[in-house]
């Protein structure tokens, strides 16, 4: 009887240590990416944006991260399925730049030329 009633309340307590790991990686994240340790930043990122692919905030700062990690490709790759509400100068510049970087001169011209 006693463990119909605790059912729920394990439930409730598992869904709240989730989302404190969810958010202290976040937190990790936030604190090793302004330290400028960006190869930590990028392994606490890739966790959180591997557990929710389609979360855009997520897949932004992935994308920042392996830019600073300078993995150009998978940055611009990433940094493209952004949604056009994240699509701003900014992104579009660290697109460019990454295709600039890594010598894909055809895709930086596409990229600049769509900026315009």
């Amino acid at each position: 009887m006693l463990l119909k009633y605790l059912k729920p309340i394990i439930f409730i307590q598992f869904i709240f240590f989730c989302l404190y790991i969810y958010s202290n990686d976040f937190n990790k994240f936030t604190a090793a990416f302004n330290n400028k340790n960006y190869h930590e930043a990028l392994e606490l990122i890739q966790k959180e944006y591997n557990r929710n692919p389609e979360d855009n905030g997520y897949r932004y700062w992935y994308g920042l991260a392996l830019y600073y990690n300078k993995k150009y490709i998978e940055c611009a790759y990433v940094l493209k399925k952004l949604p056009l509400t994240y699509f701003t100068y900014l992104v579009q510049w660290y697109i460019a730049d990454s295709y600039a970087k890594s010598g894909n001169y055809s895709e930086l011209i596409s990229t600049a030329s769509n900026a315009l």
